[in-house]
């Protein structure tokens, strides 16, 4: 299962894909995507061993936590954290990962 083949999630744009690959035969993911019929976010993070992925966690949008983008970038910085002790992920500083999103967002 992948997200178009959860109902609800037809306008939903992936703005944050972050992935702990440092990880042998085990992943650990943090995704994020805007509606933006509904004007939110809806984002989660998963892990799992190599055997399944990211989907098999998620079989509806309730499944998703649903927040503005403050509440997004401030959970993904505490999955970070979570991993590896940093403040700091791939994609930048929360004020880099907002500004990112915003961009991502109009262009779509």
């Amino acid at each position: 299962m992948a997200l178009e083949s959860i109902e609800g999630t037809d306008d939903w744009i992936e703005v944050i894909m972050e992935e702990d690959d440092s990880l042998c035969y085990e992943w650990d993911e943090f995704r994020a995507f805007y509606s933006p019929s509904e004007g939110v976010y809806y984002y989660a993070s998963a892990s799992g061993c190599s055997c399944w992925w990211y989907w098999d966690d998620f079989t509806s949008a309730s499944d998703f936590q649903v927040g503005d983008l403050s509440q997004v970038v401030d959970s993904l910085q505490g999955w970070n954290r979570g991993r590896n002790g940093g403040a700091k992920t791939s994609l930048g500083t929360p004020v880099e990962i907002k500004r990112a999103v915003r961009e991502l967002i109009q262009s779509a």
